[in-house]
């Protein structure tokens, strides 16, 4: 028996919808999950939708995801869906096909309430995926590339809690540490074991972390916190770097009220230092580190702040917003160089010089630079003396081979050697036996003890010398 399917209206309705770089490079596309068919549309300039690419996929499609490994310069598709696996693809613009990258199978088919596939939540550095189910089951799969660049994915980590019924996942951005997901969570086994009732209207959600310990591969459940039970949907809000102050009202040892109140918005740190000299230091996450230094406190009364009282109306607590604006409070003294993140690098000579330079791309969003790095050491200016004209040549010397550091500086001009006595401070002498009225062509440590200078001059038993020193040296072609 031979079976002919033939859909003569596509579905219009959008289950879920993604957006990211699929085909590489700066394009953007969106990726559409219509019941059972995956589309890939990419907006035009002109506003209008293209649709790229459209694919039957033969089962119902519950959720979709995107990620990209770091480094990656494209994004991959996680679908979860009724076929109890967890599908990977990759769209290959050559083809113009869905790649399926991986394909594994944890669960049995339908859409079932322990079988994982009804949410999806990604590490947002991409090293990790949660598929989970809308009770108790969740797996964590670890993502990886391998010698070829290829992607790879691990065996799955269980993160599975009996009797809770899961309302929605998320991913938490923590930079490089160990991954972590967000859930809303409902424990029934109280209510399930009472048949009065009492337990299920007195059930409380929970927000509850687990943590992929990649040191371990090992999922944990690290803590949990109750939440409003109207609570059913996560959304990640990245820290904007905004500032607040915090002002404790209290009598005595009681506090009656505590205000927050908007003070300065500054890029995101991972912390934050108030010394008592009134500066700060911000310890930018991505960027640059930048002092500060404190012009104000934040008392101006038109301020926006919020309180227990300020927030309390006939029709309950209303929020306070606040519009973000340059810094007044704190002012920029200074900037401490910073290459985190590198996102990609190159080595190469484009200006021609002795040694390579290394081009970086560095930071993150509007605080991105591209930087030119060139290897050296770096070198620290101790002290600082004028010359009384244009030196030929320079040389430093000890007066003892066993000495730990050189005892002169000895500098040639074109008619007198200057010699600088090194010390606590770098000065001029003239009773360290060099002669200084003439131009110097060696200077050096003979022996272990004895200093030589080698000169033009032929005036004097120094300069007869000098002389026979220099045709010495000239016979075996050192000068």
């Amino acid at each position: 028996m031979y079976l002919y399917n033939l859909t003569l209206q596509q579905a219009t309705g959008v289950v879920c919808a993604i957006n990211g770089s699929f085909s590489g490079g700066k394009s953007q596309e969106i990726v559409v999950a219509r019941g059972k068919v995956l589309d890939l549309l990419r907006p035009e300039e002109t506003g209008e939708i293209q649709t790229i690419l459209s694919v039957e996929v033969f089962g119902a499609i519950r959720s979709l995801a995107q990620f990209r490994l770091t480094g990656s310069q494209k994004d991959y598709i996680v679908v979860g869906s009724d076929s109890g696996r967890i599908v990977i693809l990759e769209y290959n613009k050559e083809k113009n096909v869905f790649d399926k990258i991986h394909q594994e199978t944890f669960g049995k088919l339908g859409c079932r309430r322990i079988v994982p596939g009804q949410y999806l939540a990604i590490d947002p550095k991409g090293r990790a995926v949660m598929i989970g189910a809308c009770e108790k089951q969740k797996l964590v799969y670890v993502l990886n590339r391998d010698t070829a660049a290829r992607l790879t994915i691990s065996s799955p980590l269980e993160g599975h809690k009996s009797h809770t019924i899961v309302y929605s996942i998320v991913g938490v951005d923590c930079g490089f540490d160990n991954p972590i997901f967000a859930a809303i969570e409902l424990d029934y086994l109280e209510a399930d074991q009472d048949s009065t009732g009492q337990a299920a209207t007195e059930a409380q959600k929970h927000l509850t972390f687990y943590e992929l310990d990649l040191g371990l591969n090992h999922v944990s459940r690290k803590w949990s916190e109750q939440v409003d039970n109207g609570a059913n949907m996560l959304v990640t809000v990245p820290e904007y770097g905004d500032i607040f102050k915090v002002t404790l009202d209290h009598n005595n040892d009681r506090v009656k009220e505590l205000k927050i109140k908007y003070f300065d918005t500054i890029p995101v740190t991972a912390s934050l230092c108030v010394l008592k000299s009134g500066f700060l230091l911000a310890a930018s996450e991505f960027g640059n580190h930048t002092p500060y230094q404190f012009q104000a406190i934040g008392d101006d009364p038109d301020v926006e702040s919020s309180s227990l009282t300020l927030m309390e109306t006939e029709e309950g607590y209303q929020p306070v917003f606040f519009q973000p604006r340059k810094p007044k409070n704190l002012v920029r003294i200074d900037q401490v160089e910073s290459l985190m993140p590198i996102m990609d690098m190159k080595v190469i000579n484009l200006f021609e010089e002795e040694t390579p330079q290394i081009f970086s791309l560095c930071g993150r969003g509007p605080r991105s630079s591209l930087r030119i790095l060139r290897p050296g050491l770096a070198v620290s200016e101790m002290a600082v003396s004028q010359l009384p004209g244009i030196p030929s040549a320079v040389w430093t010397v000890k007066k003892n081979v066993n000495d730990e550091f050189d005892a002169y500086i000895v500098v040639s001009f074109a008619n007198a050697t200057l010699v600088l006595s090194i010390g606590e401070t770098v000065e001029e002498v003239s009773d360290s036996g060099f002669l200084d009225t003439t131009p110097s062509l060696a200077i050096s440590l003979i022996g272990d003890d004895s200093l030589m200078q080698v000169h033009p001059s032929v005036s004097g038993i120094s300069g007869k010398m000098g002389v026979l020193m220099s045709r010495e040296l000239l016979e075996r072609g050192r000068l």
